[in-house]
């Protein structure tokens, strides 16, 4: 909670808390054998809305925008990253540089910083699996759970789309290819 309590800065969401389960608002949905809880914020986004507004915001204060641009190549060099790029569309290829490098490929960092960057090779990422159901409502207030196991594994349920609860874990290891990988 700690990290939760460190991400952001926010008079909006309220910060981590600890709590006795008989006296809190959700005492219902769980059992007696459960007497304290730690409750803390969490938030879900519009993943394409926040690029659109962050590439707006870049560009607002004096950055470049390129779409449907892939990176060929990049490398560090005091302090500078020189980046191949090429357009899709036509093919052009140019040449930016950068003070800071963002890679927002995903589950592809590793894969990408291999195969783009001659710098050391990267092997930092541990992929995970999740298995996930979608059930009618289970309980009637607006808090999720996080459930340990006795072998530390997790799994939760979160109150989703009002009317669903979205029940889950992601505890094991994925090992494949991730272009060409099935449920």
């Amino acid at each position: 909670m700690l990290l939760y309590d460190n991400l952001y800065s926010s008079k909006h969401i309220k910060r981590s808390s600890y709590f006795k389960i008989p006296f809190h608002e959700s005492k219902s949905t769980l059992t007696e054998a459960f007497n304290k809880g730690f409750e803390y914020s969490d938030c879900i986004t519009d993943d394409a809305r926040l690029t659109v507004l962050n590439a707006a915001d870049a560009k607002r204060l004096g950055g470049d925008i390129n779409t449907r641009t892939i990176v060929k190549n990049m490398e560090q060099k005091k302090g500078v990253w020189n980046i191949e790029v090429m357009n899709t569309i036509s093919n052009e290829t140019k040449y930016v540089q950068a003070k800071v490098v963002v890679n927002a490929t995903g589950p592809w960092v590793d894969s990408f910083l291999n195969n783009h960057s001659k710098q050391t090779k990267f092997d930092n990422i541990r992929l995970v699996k999740g298995s996930h159901i979608v059930v009618k409502k289970l309980f009637n207030h607006s808090y999720a759970y996080i459930f340990q196991n006795g072998d530390g594994r997790v799994f939760f349920a979160v109150p989703w789309e009002n009317e669903f609860t979205f029940i889950g874990t992601t505890d094991v290891d994925f090992i494949g290819d991730l272009d060409n990988f099935s449920a």
